[in-house]
């Protein structure tokens, strides 16, 4: 265990600033000043105080330069790049408290297919001036591992009467409640290897469900973005890397082959985790397969074109296979997810 401060020690920073030609200047110090005053026959003492009061501020000067230094380059690092793209759609729902709007949007052109999804509004107070049904203008804002939508403008107002009714939760089975046991299961990894309950007996597992070819960072990058550091954690960790494994499973089979899997798994893979896939897998399997693992931890599932609108459910799994605890949506954090798999372990022998 790690004791003392967490913070790394401090480092002397050095006196000495580089010059033109990349050799620091030599400063002479006050009693080498002192004997030049000498040399000089500057034998008056207000002389040689000034002196010296000249070399102090020097050094002074030194020393608050090079620390100014690093908040004037964080001040000129620029953001992360900003994509933009035109979107247009029909809103289906709004929600006022969370800041999104649900809308049924059309193809964007080089970026993504149409689909409904949920996004987050800013200003929040945009949604105000919209209601479901209404068909809108607005632009898609991709900045690193966020989304928004902004520039929120209703083109043609719903018409009395013509509100879109409630999505059907018949498309969504209830999930799995904490207890249940995982169904059985067949997949293929990454390496094309078979993936089963059984190759996870004993061990407890992160499990959660993307397509490689998701564009939005909120959604899938995003679960396997926390995933990654989930592993980072595990593998930091002895007695958990034992015993805990993730499992990131894709409802696209037929684009996502092992050989696809392998190359995105890649992106997520921290080298500092030590080798690839050694605690995390990559898998799909055939549409009846994943379909028994969608429906079972209630993660729906639409073929929209050539994409997918879908849903997000993160779980935690136990060592005989039953669930320990769910995690809907996109907000919640690796370290929530990581406690309870940390438990978990604690009531797992081996």
């Amino acid at each position: 265990m790690r004791t003392g401060s967490p913070f790394p020690p401090l480092r002397r920073r050095s006196l000495r600033p580089a010059t033109a030609g990349g050799a620091p200047p030599r400063l002479l110090p006050l009693a080498s000043l002192a004997n030049l005053a000498n040399l000089a026959n500057l034998t008056n003492l207000t002389n040689l105080t000034n002196l010296t009061n000249l070399a102090f501020l020097a050094l002074v000067a030194l020393l608050v330069l090079p620390a100014c230094r690093p908040r004037e380059e964080a001040a000129s690092r620029p953001a992360a790049a900003e994509q933009r793209y035109p979107l247009t759609g029909v809103v289906m729902s709004r929600d006022l408290v969370e800041g999104e709007a649900r809308v049924a949007h059309d193809a964007i052109p080089g970026f993504m297919e149409a689909m409904t999804m949920s996004f987050a509004v800013r200003p929040r107070e945009a949604l105000n001036d919209v209601e479901p049904g209404d068909r809108i203008r607005a632009t898609l804002v991709v900045a690193g591992a966020r989304s928004w939508l902004e520039g929120i403008a209703v083109t043609e107002k719903v018409k009395p009467g013509e509100a879109p009714k409630p999505e059907p939760g018949s498309r969504l089975k209830p999930p799995a409640q904490p207890g249940d046991e995982v169904p059985p299961f067949s997949l293929v990894d990454q390496s094309g290897r078979p993936v089963t309950r059984e190759t996870f007996r004993g061990k407890v597992v992160v499990t959660t469900f993307f397509f490689t070819r998701c564009p939005l960072p909120d959604y899938c990058p995003r679960m396997n973005g926390n995933l990654g550091r989930i592993e980072k954690a595990v593998v930091a960790d002895p007695s958990l890397a034992r015993k805990v494994r993730l499992l990131s499973v894709s409802f696209d089979p037929g684009r996502d082959t092992p050989e696809v899997l392998k190359e995105y798994g890649l992106r997520y893979h921290d080298a500092a985790s030590g080798p690839p896939f050694a605690i995390w897998t990559f898998a799909s399997g055939s549409a009846e397969e994943v379909r028994k693992l969608t429906d079972f931890f209630g993660v729906w599932v639409e073929k929209k074109g050539e994409s997918f609108d879908h849903g997000l459910v993160t779980s935690v799994i136990d060592g005989e296979g039953r669930v320990v605890r769910s995690f809907f949506g996109n907000s919640w954090q690796p370290e929530e997810v990581l406690a309870e798999a940390r438990k978990a372990a604690g009531r797992t022998t081996g």
